[in-house]
């Protein structure tokens, strides 16, 4: 009579381990650079969130308001393109209520680490009687990061 065995052998087995460790190893670094990512994102996003609101409320205030007006010479009309290397027109601790950079999302005043709100004019640009407005949120995360959004107002 024969003696019939089945099942794996240690070999097998020791396989099917290593694998199973590599593909967990493949997994959990998926897994890193996927928190890494959505950190990233949420940063965007506040800081997208961030520019709207003062995008806004700029556009709601009247067209000679002082949080509207050209303080610096920052803008290439040449090129369209504001400067941010230079001296920006507004930081957030003008107008209203405002607050000293850097910010939280909230747009509350935090020692460190948070956002800083700029934003800069241009009168008379790209017509006469009308004022183009760049708003900038900046941060740290792996490096500088910023987000613009321009707009443009014009005299009623």
């Amino acid at each position: 009579m024969k003696n019939d065995r089945s099942g794996f052998t240690i070999i097998e087995v020791l396989i099917s381990l290593v694998i199973l460790v590599v593909a967990l190893f493949a997994l959990s670094s998926l897994q890193t650079a996927s928190i890494g990512s959505n950190a990233s994102s949420q940063q965007r996003t506040i800081a997208v969130i961030l520019v709207q609101d003062k995008m806004e409320e700029l556009i709601n205030l009247d067209y000679t308001d002082p949080q509207l007006s050209d303080t610096s010479a920052n803008f290439d009309q040449n090129q369209n393109y504001f400067d941010w290397s230079l001296a920006v027109d507004h930081t957030n601790a003008d107008g209203v209520g405002a607050v000293a950079n850097p910010i939280d999302e909230n747009g509350n005043n935090v020692a460190a680490n948070g956002y800083t709100r700029v934003w800069n004019i241009v009168d008379d640009f790209p017509a006469n009687n009308m004022k183009l407005i760049s708003v900038r949120v900046s941060w740290s995360f792996k490096g500088a990061r910023s987000v613009t959004v321009d707009g443009i107002i014009s005299r009623e």
